[in-house]
């Protein structure tokens, strides 16, 4: 035996969501939440994500740390036994795949990404959408987004311009004829410096909170443009100032002054907001539903290894029940309703009005753009052991886009518009459908672990020889298996289903990409079943994989009898069906 030093750098260069220009990956960034509201920490902003091309992550956008996976927002309450909460789920380079609240995971909001990574949809229920980009169009120029067409809220383009170096410079709409633009919308004009920092916006609608619900039957029609501008210190916006223009009936009734001041702690996360400026007053004072006020909000924390918050505490001021949107904020989180629009906020002598959020972060084990390095590989005369990661920065040698007998890099499979197949950027499976319509999810905590959504494993990654296993570390599930020929085409296929195992063989016709038959065979606890199927390939995307085949399938049925050990054979054949699918990639 010999021994010799081997060193493999893995590096899986990554395209980000758009241009970086001058930021730089390793400084703070301004959580987007600190633009839109200081208080719903967990409120859904992914549809402003497009108009930050200058970060570096959708990452930094939330303001997170590391590499994470996933992250769940809990919101306390329970259904069926489980508690509810928001999920937002990360490619290992940052880019958002998707985001949607555990009992509604159909109707999740899903992000597209075309063959150089650049984001391409934002899908609404893509269960439900057979389209790959929902109601948004974006369009690149030399590799920058330079458009974004939104029919959803009647802007008819929003075009960006860029500073020589490639940073986003400025984002402005092109308003179409749409009312619901005009009073609603609260993206406008977005202005930014050479250092890529938002630092002025115009918009038809402020998103300031302390303005929630200044929608009064008593008044016709209330227009509340806004213009702000921001401050900065070491690249965190520290100062938000907003000009709130009060129109009713289109005629300017007063101009409102905002400002809010942010102190940070050595984490980069928000510490303080003192707020100084206008709040809308529920009933008006005296004809008047404006007010004046000034407060401060507390922010405490308790973090995880990796420097991001897995505790969130925010002390809001002793007199909220003088803010209309802040009271209904602490009733919602607090309760989970919002009782009344006359209730006054009643504290014990000594207590704090509080509200608490809570997360879970999961991580992957390296981030895209991490070099890892193996050094003293043995070598033997020995046929050496397969590794389980291959030189693709982490990929696994093989994957389960391959399992499937797919070729590119597959992102979703459709039929009939409903999604049956979805594959991360790893090539791993993340979502599928049995046979029954069930939707089954595996969250992958690297490229090579994963759990069940529903609690099973952890399931580790393993490639050996010809084969790729996924071992449950418990040793209480079935290993599923891959089986693949020396082609690298899928032979066999072992999973569960209905808690039963499945095992399918394929067989090809010389060096043909896809299967001319498949047996698949279903075991259970009385018997077995034999379903064989043959292909017919009758139309193919522009990637190779196909689209369209006839299929001809007969069953055999094999039913035990456990009295005198018998077995009851029958048979049976299905009439000729055609399938049809969609296939998307990243």
């Amino acid at each position: 035996m010999r021994t010799i030093n081997f060193v493999f750098s893995f590096v899986l260069i990554t395209v980000l969501s758009g241009c970086s220009g001058n930021i730089e990956q390793d400084k703070p960034y301004t959580p987007l939440y600190l633009y839109y509201n200081q208080l719903e920490i967990d409120k859904n902003l992914t549809s402003y994500f497009p108009y930050f091309v200058n970060y570096p992550t959708d990452w930094s956008k939330m303001g997170l740390k590391g590499s994470p996976s996933d992250v769940k927002y809990f919101t306390g309450i329970q259904e069926f036994g489980q508690e509810i909460y928001f999920l937002y789920q990360f490619m290992n380079s940052g880019k958002l795949l998707f985001w949607g609240m555990s009992n509604e995971m159909p109707s999740l909001t899903a992000f597209s990404y075309d063959d150089h990574g650049r984001l391409e949809g934002i899908v609404h229920n893509p269960f439900l959408e057979s389209q790959t980009n929902g109601n948004q169009q974006f369009r690149y120029r030399n590799n920058r987004l330079v458009s974004l067409t939104n029919n959803a809220v009647g802007v008819a383009e929003h075009s960006y311009s860029y500073y020589e170096d490639g940073t986003l410079k400025k984002i402005e709409p092109i308003i179409g004829d749409d009312y619901l633009y005009t009073q609603f919308s609260e993206v406008g004009i977005m202005e930014f410096d050479t250092l890529g920092r938002l630092v002025r916006t115009e918009a038809p609608r402020t998103n300031n909170p302390m303005m929630e619900d200044l929608i009064n039957p008593e008044y016709d029609v209330i227009d509340l443009p806004s213009v702000c501008t921001y401050s900065y210190t070491d690249n965190l916006c520290t100062e938000k100032l907003e000009k709130i223009a009060f129109f009713i009936r289109g005629e300017l009734q007063d101009t409102i002054i905002c400002r809010s001041r942010y102190i940070y702690n050595s984490y980069g996360d928000i510490e303080t907001w003192e707020y100084e400026g206008g709040y809308y007053i529920q009933g008006g004072n005296n004809g008047n539903p404006i007010g004046q006020t000034k407060f401060t909000v507390h922010y405490s924390y308790e973090y995880d290894g990796n420097d991001n918050w897995t505790t969130l505490r925010i002390t809001l001021p002793d007199n909220l029940d003088q803010y209309h949107g802040m009271l209904k904020f602490y009733e919602l989180q607090t309760s989970h309703r919002y009782i009344s629009n006359q209730r006054s906020y009643s504290p014990t002598p000594g207590e704090k009005p509080e509200v608490t959020f809570r997360r879970e972060i999961n991580y992957y084990e390296k981030a895209a753009e991490e070099v890892s390095k193996m050094d003293n590989v043995e070598e033997s005369d020995e046929e050496p052991e397969e590794e389980s990661l291959s030189v693709q920065g982490g990929t696994p040698r093989f994957t389960s886009v391959q399992g499937y007998g797919l070729y590119g890099r597959v992102r979703e499979v459709t039929e009939g518009g409903t999604s049956k197949l979805r594959f991360d950027e790893y090539g791993n499976l993340i979502f599928r459908t049995d046979e029954f319509d069930n939707a089954i999810e595996y969250n992958f905590q690297s490229p090579t672990k994963y759990l069940l959504a529903t609690g099973e494993g952890p399931f580790h990654v393993v490639c050996e020889g010809n084969l790729r296993k996924e071992i449950d570390e418990n040793g209480i599930e079935l290993t599923i298996e891959y089986e693949f020929d020396n082609s690298g085409r899928v032979i066999r296929h072992r999973y569960i289903e209905s808690k039963e195992p499945v095992e399918k063989r394929y067989i090809y016709e010389g060096d043909e990409k896809f299967p001319s038959e498949m047996v698949c065979e279903y075991s259970f606890e009385d018997g077995s079943s034999e379903l064989t199927s043959k292909y017919v390939y009758t139309d193919f995307d522009q990637h190779g994989n196909w689209t369209e085949r006839t299929v001809n399938s007969s069953w055999k049925y094999i039913r035990y009898n456990r009295v005198d050990n018998s077995e009851n054979i029958s048979t049976r054949t299905e009439p000729e069906t055609t399938e049809t699918r969609t296939i998307f990639y990243f």
